[in-house]
């Protein structure tokens, strides 16, 4: 049942940057990776509460960081709600707001030096991975390299160099400044 109060969302940046840094700095993690050929580095805020969540996740937008909230159900406890922040919104989290704890906000910075993964959840377009492929075929193009079987959804760099295809204003598509949620 945390929310985070109305004194709280109606403040100025720096206390609500102050009270963000305490909220990861308790139940916030960094998290790296070396999966699928590169490093990538993500932050991440576990809770309970779904509106305390929700409203990290609104209040994230305002500093430009786009986030995905996913929930799961935990042996013997209740559900919990988890908030992630990757690829270039996990630079930003750092710039913008970043820890308090020192060794939270070292191991963040760390990370971002060693990155090489560029790609978070902004990334992603509106089209269907079907639809995709179905559109290369009907051009006579081969698939590029970087278009994997198992790749769930289109982003932006595979779609910049073959946008000839699409019968559509490919150029508003892919425009960095719009986020697509389902």
């Amino acid at each position: 049942d945390k929310v985070l109060p109305a004194t709280i969302l109606s403040s100025d940046r720096d206390r609500m940057s102050a009270c963000l840094q305490g909220l990861f700095d308790t139940d916030g993690h960094v998290f790296t990776s070396k999966a699928k050929g590169g490093i990538s580095v993500s932050v991440h805020f576990t809770n309970t509460s779904k509106i305390l969540v929700q409203q990290i996740q609104y209040i994230l937008l305002h500093y430009g960081i786009v986030s995905k909230v996913t929930s799961r159900q935990r042996k013997n406890w209740n559900r919990a709600y988890e908030l992630g922040i990757y690829g270039q919104n996990a630079e930003i989290f750092a710039k913008e707001i970043g820890f308090h704890l020192k060794r939270k906000q070292d191991k963040l910075l760390a990370a971002i030096d060693d990155k090489v993964r560029k790609n978070g959840v902004s990334a992603t377009l509106p089209i269907s991975m079907e639809l995709f492929n179905q559109a290369i075929k009907a051009s006579g193009l081969v698939k590029t390299h970087y278009i994997k079987s198992t790749t769930k959804n289109i982003q932006y760099h595979h779609v910049k160099d073959i946008k000839h295809i699409f019968n559509i204003d490919i150029q508003e598509m892919i425009n960095p400044d719009i986020f697509y949620d389902e």
